[in-house]
């Protein structure tokens, strides 16, 4: 008896065993199986884009103050890290809610903001103009994967407090900057440059 009793726990040990490692070996191609969510965003190229008409992305100053005429007003940059120029005494030049970043003799455009019709941005290589008629459709033909992960976002020091439908776009692939483009009510007001922490 006791024979029988020992078999039947060998046994039934044995087939706990062997159904936990079919288990493990299940979950674990399971999980092979499954591909990561990794976003995918449109990419731009930053160097076609115009501001104006006439303005780079990276720019030279005099070039700009000569199509923008003189800033409203130029305030040290108080950003303690992830400058586009990663130096210490770059300048921000402000044109009403638009903003550059300035270093030396260059520039580049932080924040333009479309909601005064006095800016418009050009995007050639993807068929599109940014200006304060553009509507979310318009922009959702040219960039299409992006405007799948649509997201609301308030900003910073935005004293309306308003929430905006936003998107982001990549400069490349792999590039860790963002172009994020912002909406109100359904009309483009603004692109923002920015690169993460």
């Amino acid at each position: 008896m006791k024979k029988v009793f020992f078999l039947v726990v060998i046994l039934v040990y044995t087939s706990l065993v062997f159904s936990q490692i079919k288990i493990k070996k299940a979950n674990t191609n399971i999980a092979h199986s499954k591909k990561p969510l990794i976003p995918h965003y449109d990419c731009i190229d930053l160097n076609s884009i115009l501001i104006n008409g006439k303005i780079h992305f990276v720019d030279n100053i005099k070039k700009i103050k000569s199509t923008l005429g003189k800033p409203d007003s130029i305030a040290p940059d108080r950003a303690e890290c992830c400058t586009y120029y990663d130096e210490v005494n770059t300048k921000i030049y402000w044109y009403g809610k638009t903003q550059f970043e300035a270093y030396k003799d260059s520039a580049v455009f932080e924040d333009i903001n479309v909601e005064d019709g006095k800016f418009f941005v050009e995007m050639p290589k993807n068929k599109i103009l940014l200006n304060r008629n553009t509507t979310f459709s318009e922009v959702q033909k040219a960039f299409p994967f992006s405007c799948k992960q649509v997201f609301d976002r308030g900003v910073y020091g935005d004293k309306t407090k308003r929430m905006y439908r936003c998107i982001d776009l990549q400069t490349d692939p792999k590039a860790e900057d963002i172009v994020t483009l912002y909406f109100y009510k359904g009309k483009f007001i603004s692109i923002e440059y920015s690169f993460p922490d």
